[in-house]
């Protein structure tokens, strides 16, 4: 397939190719006018989802209040800072110090979902 365009993922070969991108194996083959734009959003799945799972940690679960919402959130927040979130009473670290640290981790999170978008758009 002169016209195709192979997709490529992983640490091995499905199929021999000996156009190998990073390495990986051929997830699928692509054709026809959109293939390149395909291409792009293949390769970009995994971010999307980590940014997926990222924003959708804010979302209230079924049955959830905005109270355990918070501190669902919270635990993430502090799992991955060791921060307690600004709103929760501390007397390790000031208010300020927790809200640049809420507000860091908020900008890193979304302009990681931002990057994804871009990876998979070509933007």
């Amino acid at each position: 397939m002169a016209d195709a365009e192979d997709v490529f993922a992983g640490e091995r070969d499905v199929e021999p190719s000996s156009s190998r991108l990073n390495g990986g194996f051929i997830i699928c083959r692509l054709s026809g006018t959109d293939r390149a734009a395909n291409a792009r959003l293949i390769a970009s799945a995994p971010e999307l989802l980590e940014a997926l799972i990222w924003r959708e940690q804010f979302e209230a679960r079924e049955g959830e209040g905005s109270n355990d919402r918070f501190e669902r959130v919270a635990e993430i927040f502090y799992r991955e800072t060791g921060y307690l979130r600004p709103g929760k009473d501390c007397r390790v670290e000031p208010m300020e110090v927790r809200q640049q640290a809420w507000e860091e981790w908020l900008r890193a999170g979304n302009e990681r979902a931002r990057a994804a978008i871009s990876h998979a758009t070509g933007a």
